[in-house]
């Protein structure tokens, strides 16, 4: 991978699968994945923090399928809105759910209270 792509992506013929890979040569992800022996809880969080960047991705991207041909250049503005209140709304309930990992490595509980 190259450390110039983002952190977090998905070839075409991944997205039908909904396979997500992260790419441990950017920046962040090279440093984060350096200190993962020493300092785990950092790796943790910068996963953590991508696992809640793809949720955020593919919402949107079914919100934006969803609007179709009616989703305009001039209604992406709406469009980031949305992003960022639904980034809002969910980082709380996931960061709940993610913070035994983050913490101490334990297996995620999928399956909810």
């Amino acid at each position: 991978m190259d450390p110039d792509q983002p952190p977090l992506w998905q070839e075409p013929s991944d997205w039908i699968n909904n396979v997500w890979w992260l790419n441990l040569q950017s920046p962040d992800a090279a440093f984060a994945f350096k200190k993962h022996a020493t300092e785990a809880t950092l790796w943790r969080t910068y996963h953590a923090e991508r696992l809640i960047d793809m949720v955020v991705q593919v919402w949107m991207s079914e919100e934006f399928t969803r609007k179709g041909d009616s989703q305009l250049p001039e209604f992406w503005a709406d469009h980031l809105g949305a992003l960022n209140r639904h980034r809002v709304r969910i980082a709380q309930q996931m960061w709940k759910r993610l913070e035994p990992y983050v913490a101490g490595g334990s297996a995620l509980d999928l399956e909810g209270d």
